[in-house]
This record gives C-alpha cells, structure tokens and sequence, in this order.
C-alpha cells in the first residue's frame, strides 16, 4: 500500500501540471499541494510504524554498531544524549535514538560531545509511555522528534572527535559565565542549555507560571529577527538610494533567526518558530 500513497502524491503533482490554465488556478494549487503533502505524509506514518515493529523485534537483542552524536539534552540531574545509529544490517538503515548515558560511572569515562563517533554495545527498547491520565506522553514526545528507539548505554569506546563549532561556542561561554550568579538563565536563553538553572530558578519560574519563557520559541525568535531587521534598516540611511530594498533587512533578519535556532540546538520550539517566520515572509 506504500505504492498507493505515493500514487496519491504523484497525482498531486500531475493534477498541478494539469490544472494549470484552469480559471480557479490558486484554489487548484492549494488542492494539489494539499494532496501531494498529505500523501507523503501518510507515506512517512507507515514507515515509521514499519520501523517500529522492527524495533520490537530486536528488542532482546545485543547490537554493537556505530553512533554519531547529533544533539545533547542537559536537564538539571541528568543528560540526554540523542544521537543516529546506522541499523542497515537489520533493514532499518538510520534510526534515530534517545540514550541513557551510563558510560560516565565508568573509571575515565569522558563526556560526551556533539559530533563525536563512539562504537557502541546497547539493546533498543521501543518507545513507551505512562497511561496515567494528565501525565506526560514520553511516546509521543520522542515521536514528534523523529526518535523510534530508546536505549542505555554502559559500553562505547570514542572512535572520532568532530569539535562541533556550537559546543566550542558553549564551552567559552561557560567560562565566562562561571561566576555569574545567573549563568544558568543566560545558558538557557542563548543555548537552551538548561543544566547550569538551580533549584531556586526553576522553582519561580515554575511558580510563577513563566516557565515557557525558557524554552526557546516564537517570542525569542521575533525578538532576534526584530532586532536585527531594525538595525539592519538604519544601517540603509548610509547607503546610496539604489542599494536600498526592503528586502535586505528582512533577509539579514531571516539569517540571524536561522543563526539563534543553531546555537539552541533546532530544538521543537525553536524549529516551529523558524518556520512560521519563513512562512510569514514568504507571504
């Protein structure tokens, strides 16, 4: 049924072809759009529960195989470590992971680092989630990053180290924010880096009902970009009348929003956020 939804795609492409010199020509883009996106969607719904079944199946499993880390969550008593696995051997070809990292409880065990290619021995476990009504769906959370597996990790040994620019950045930031008694704000606003935030942060935060304003979204996106784009305007009261064009600012402003999602990782609500920006230039 794989070869049915792409037929639904396909048919949104030809019908847009097709529909071309028709009197509705916006309302039979829309359409087609509509169509080709919704077929690919469905498309990606069936093999990621393809894969997921997979999944399963090894479940019991002993797998070693080689790891590139693409993204490191640091909460405050804990560090969740995201990277890609390559599973061909086991029709899975790259499968995204959420691992525990155990391998710091070993005698000179080192941090892991954006970047970095461990050969790793682990078991994957299907994603799962608490039924607890009102409680947080874990499943759906990873699903909605793309993640199909969880696992633990005790045994890896570091085969490359790729320095990641962002991780070198976030290094000397932390340096120079070591005595600064709100370092732990200042890591989650510019890095959303939020393991350096104490308890007593977190509690007013939390208390106060303002505990979004630390994950990095709409509001910090718009800042940025409404910052940049302000500044990049004056900057055009210095340019000759034919290199003024409204739109350089937004451009300028588009990259710098571009620019502060990377340094917070693409997290999910940085990425929503990107997007609704591009797609609010475009119109």
């Amino acid at each position: 049924w794989h070869l049915e939804l792409w037929g639904l795609a396909t048919f949104g492409l030809l019908g847009t072809i097709w529909l071309r010199q028709a009197r509705n020509r916006t309302l039979c883009w829309l359409l087609c759009c509509f169509t080709f996106f919704a077929g690919y969607q469905q498309y990606y719904i069936a093999s990621v529960v393809h894969k997921a079944q997979k999944i399963a199946e090894l479940k019991s499993k002993s797998i070693e195989t080689e790891i590139k880390i693409i993204a490191l969550r640091r909460m405050l008593d804990s560090t969740a470590v995201i990277a890609t696995a390559n599973l061909s051997a086991y029709q899975l070809g790259t499968v995204k992971l959420n691992l525990n990292w155990q391998l710091e409880q070993q005698p000179l065990a080192q941090q892991p680092q954006l970047g970095e290619i461990w050969r790793v021995k682990l078991k994957l476990k299907p994603l799962s989630s608490r039924l607890n009504h009102g409680g947080f769906n874990r499943q759906r959370w990873l699903l909605s990053q793309n993640i199909l597996a969880t696992a633990t990790l005790k045994q890896g040994e570091l085969i490359q180290r790729q320095y990641h620019w962002r991780q070198q950045k976030l290094d000397q930031v932390l340096q120079q924010t070591e005595n600064l008694p709100y370092r732990g704000i200042i890591l989650a606003l510019a890095f959303g880096e939020r393991a350096g935030m104490t308890q007593e942060h977190w509690n007013l935060f939390r208390e106060s009902g303002t505990a979004h304003l630390i994950a990095i979204s709409g509001l910090h996106i718009g800042l940025v970009a409404g910052l940049v784009w302000g500044i990049a305007r004056l900057g055009q009261f210095f340019l000759k009348v034919r290199y003024i064009s409204y739109h350089l600012p937004h451009l300028i402003a588009l990259l710098a929003a571009i620019f502060y999602a990377y340094l917070a990782d693409f997290l999910l609500p940085t990425q929503r956020a990107l997007w609704a920006y591009c797609f609010w230039l475009i119109l």
